[in-house]
């Protein structure tokens, strides 16, 4: 038995037809873990109808550009859970860790890094605040994101998190970051060598080259350097 898209299909044939894929999607899709063998019923986590996301968001170039790659990523799924007009959530970390897939020691102050939150704050996109809610030993926060300005921000569906949320963390970060970079309306990068982007997106020439070899190798990235 095989699951994909939230259907389950007896043979990868039949999958393959019903949802008119390539070899190369198919191939994708299988690394990526998007396509899954089930060996015994099981419950799939955060499954499409379960997740509080609009359908999509919008994110100021400034947070996708500054912010490391894994808290890109983090920043965009807890976008997708704010009002679309106020750019409001009060989206607890634990909930965001679930939705992203990861342990909420991340979020979390460390000797070598700050919190999330702390470095939200930093990239001074973003207003939190906590609220009372009149109960002893609980609070909520409530993130305020500014509004986006003309020219410097991206539309991002929510197909990017169904899609890609089995990649690596830093992977998908890093793909956002690409995407910051891209010509308008396009998925198109025109830049004159990687020194030009590691100054756009904040990142190492090293760190660069091998998050592009590896979105090649999944047939995510044509590059012409």
């Amino acid at each position: 038995m095989w699951h994909y898209n939230n259907n389950l299909y007896e043979k990868l044939s039949e999958l393959r037809k019903v949802n008119r894929l390539s070899s190369t999607k198919m191939r994708f899709l299988l690394k990526t873990n998007q396509i899954i063998l089930i060996n015994h019923i099981e419950r799939l986590p955060y499954e499409r109808h379960e997740t509080p996301f609009k359908e999509y968001t919008v994110m100021s170039n400034n947070l996708i550009q500054n912010l490391n790659c894994s808290d890109v990523y983090r920043t965009y799924t807890l976008l997708l859970t704010a009002d679309k007009d106020s750019l409001e959530t009060n989206t607890t970390l634990k909930q965001l860790a679930g939705f992203v897939g990861e342990e909420l020691d991340n979020y979390k102050k460390s000797k070598s890094t700050l919190s999330f939150n702390d470095k939200l704050r930093a990239t001074g996109e973003v207003v939190i605040r906590d609220i009372d809610s009149k109960q002893k030993d609980r609070h909520w926060t409530m993130y305020r994101f500014n509004q986006v300005e003309p020219g410097n921000y991206r539309r991002i569906g929510r197909e990017f998190y169904d899609t890609y949320n089995t990649l690596d963390l830093k992977l998908r970060g890093f793909i956002l970051k690409l995407f910051s970079v891209t010509e308008p309306h396009s998925y198109v990068i025109k830049l004159s060598s990687i020194r030009k982007l590691k100054e756009l997106i904040h990142m190492g020439h090293n760190t660069i080259g091998r998050y592009i070899e590896q979105l090649k190798d999944l047939d995510l990235l044509d590059e012409n350097w």
